[in-house]
């Protein structure tokens, strides 16, 4: 976007230029990391790569909702100015959202880092996919052992023997 279009949005609608500002800073954030970006977080969401390319555009006018923001700062591995800036602009563009964004980035909605070894891979878009891989495996095997550990066992009546 332009200055000058930016200028004309502004003019037209606030919101819409706040929503296009956030949106470039993300899109900058996200063109400066390592190819397959897009691809990483749209695995991060379960989206479609093309929805997380229309989704960040700083043309397409509709705002990212709130519940996706936590997500793509992981995914994204902000730095904290970065982390600071980008929230500022999301949060100028959507201020009635502060509440609902800290709700998402309570602590139990934290992940913990642990560090796995793996094989180097030289192609990268194939080690961005074993590591997103990897990722996923490990969300599915803590889910299942957190409701494995929170459930309560069946109440069985135990069958006589005939």
């Amino acid at each position: 976007m332009t200055d000058i279009q930016r200028a004309k949005a502004e003019a037209i609608d606030p919101q819409k230029a706040a929503v296009a500002k956030y949106k470039e800073y993300l899109s900058g954030i996200v063109d400066r990391r390592p190819s397959g970006m897009r691809q990483m977080i749209a695995h991060a969401l379960d989206k479609n790569r093309s929805f997380v390319t229309q989704m960040i555009s700083p043309d397409y006018p509709m705002g990212i909702p709130v519940r996706h923001v936590p997500a793509i700062i992981d995914v994204c591995r902000f730095s904290d100015n970065e982390r600071e800036r980008f929230l500022s602009l999301y949060l100028m563009a959507h201020p009635d959202k502060s509440e609902e964004l800290q709700k998402e980035r309570t602590p139990s909605n934290e992940l913990r880092t642990i560090r796995i070894s793996v094989p180097a891979v030289e192609d990268l878009s194939l080690a961005s996919e074993i590591e997103i891989t990897v990722q996923k495996i490990a969300l599915e095997i803590t889910a299942a052992m957190v409701r494995a550990a929170t459930s309560r066992p069946l109440v069985t009546t135990k069958r006589k023997r005939l």
